[in-house]
């Protein structure tokens, strides 16, 4: 009966323990989802331009751009 109880106790001490581990394991993957989470959202606010064009003015429209005309020539 002694053997019982001892056999008892270490094994709910190795689940206790084992699930301790896999619950903190767990913890620090959803921890460090949420931090990248949350850089890359400060990242976004700290610079306005990040998803818009290089040159502002791509899109828009240029009235001389099919003018081919020399301006050096006389």
């Amino acid at each position: 009966m002694n053997k019982v109880i001892m056999f008892a106790v270490v094994g709910l001490l190795v689940g206790v323990g084992a699930g301790y581990f896999l619950g903190v394991n767990r913890e620090k993957a959803a921890a460090a989802a949420r931090q990248a989470e949350i850089e890359q959202e400060a990242a976004s606010l700290a610079n306005p331009f990040q998803n818009s064009s290089a040159n502002p003015f791509e899109s828009s429209l240029n009235p001389f751009e099919e003018v081919k005309t020399n301006p050096f020539a006389q």
